[in-house]
């Protein structure tokens, strides 16, 4: 409060000194009261504020709790479903294996007696055209010996002129080194 806003009155009444003094007193007295207000109102804004946190925990374990068996619940659900798919899934399995296993004897039946209809003639064959082949490759044989004979000579004449070449590039090379 200002001095300004005392009543004339008033002020004439108390003095100067007395007027400032009661300026004074009842400013002080406000900022007191708006100190007490202020508190009292952070004080009941916390206290709400503890309340809403608190029963926000209670409603997160809540629903924590919730999940949690819903969570089990399935996953019981998910491994009996588990248990009894494998379970058909081996049936299966033995079954196809065991109509397999019936299949496969048969046509291992039927394809021993193939070949052994078919063995015979395969040797024949096989020894005929062993025979075709003996001849074949023994003239080969004499064909290549005949290439080879002319090609070493070849071969000796080239390996001679690279040695030579290369006799000459090392001689060259000590010369211009030494």
């Amino acid at each position: 409060m200002r001095i300004e806003n005392v009543s004339e009155a008033l002020s004439e009444r108390l003095g100067i000194e007395a007027t400032v003094g009661l300026v004074e007193t009842l400013g002080v007295a406000r900022r007191e009261w708006e100190d007490d207000v202020i508190g009292r109102a952070i004080e009941r804004f916390e206290q709400r504020l503890t309340n809403q946190v608190a029963d926000l925990k209670i409603a997160v374990g809540s629903v924590q709790a919730t999940l949690r068996e819903e969570m089990a619940a399935q996953k019981v659900e998910l491994l009996g479903l588990v248990t009894r798919q494998g379970a058909e899934l081996r049936q299966a399995i033995v079954d196809q294996g065991a109509e397999f296993r019936v299949a496969l004897a048969g046509q291992d039946a039927q394809l021993r007696q193939a070949i052994g209809s078919q063995g015979f003639e395969l040797r024949e064959a096989i020894a005929h055209q062993g025979a075709e082949l003996r001849a074949a490759l023994a003239a080969q044989g004499a064909d290549l010996r005949s290439e080879m004979a002319a090609g070493r000579t070849d071969l000796l004449r080239w390996l001679f002129v690279f040695w030579t070449g290369q006799l000459i590039a090392l001689a060259a090379l000590l010369r211009a080194l030494g």
